[in-house]
């Protein structure tokens, strides 16, 4: 009888341990690690969006891009716009820059700001247009809605700004559309207002 027990007491810690394996094993969906971004296609808060950085020369642009479609400047400043092809008459993907002088002396213009349409740019933790609301929410809690604009359509826009590290959100029916890039502890709106001068400030 006592080696009926022992060796039933060996089987049950045999199973337990066991259990306990397959419990280790397990990686729950939220734990998953995010796929590995190429630096062409990284975002990086408060830095760069692919081969683009804040604070980089302006005039390196067009040999970098290539000449861009849309050019909006005045008075120094200027909002860049390249568009992907989508066929001859059609266009896709944006990618807008913000370019500024770099200091009083107005001899070099740099980039203040980067925005970009296309979900083939992410950050490392995977975020891209097309996320959610609440997927964005998960990696950056203190983004705040900063503004809104579009206001006469069915669709409007909503802005969100993580101020603190350099990067905002752009918003429709609560799927990311745009995400731009700005110079870290700055409204994202201290500047983009100037490329969406009907975005009501919230």
């Amino acid at each position: 009888m006592r080696y009926l027990i022992l060796i039933l007491s060996v089987c049950l810690f045999a199973c337990n341990n066991k259990k306990e394996e397959i419990v280790d094993e397990a990686i729950p969906i939220d734990s998953a690690p995010a796929p590995v971004v190429s630096s062409k296609m990284l975002i990086i808060p408060g830095e760069k969006i692919g081969n683009i950085s804040l604070g980089q020369n302006a005039g390196e642009l067009e040999s970098i891009l290539g000449k861009p479609d849309v050019s909006d400047a005045a008075m120094g400043k200027a909002w860049i716009t390249w568009f992907s092809k989508v066929s001859d008459t059609v266009t896709g993907n944006e990618l807008n820059i913000y370019t500024t002088y770099k200091d009083n002396e107005m001899l070099e213009k740099v980039v203040r700001q980067i925005r970009i349409t296309s979900n083939e740019f992410k950050t490392a933790e995977g975020l891209s247009t097309g996320k959610l609301l609440a997927e964005i929410q998960k990696i950056y809690p203190e983004i705040e809605q900063t503004g809104k604009y579009d206001l006469e359509t069915n669709m409007p826009v909503t802005v969100y700004d993580d101020s603190e590290s350099g990067i905002a959100f752009e918003f429709e029916n609560n799927t990311c559309v745009g995400i731009i890039i700005h110079e870290k502890e700055k409204k994202v709106s201290e500047e983009y207002l100037s490329f969406h001068p009907d975005m009501v400030p919230m």
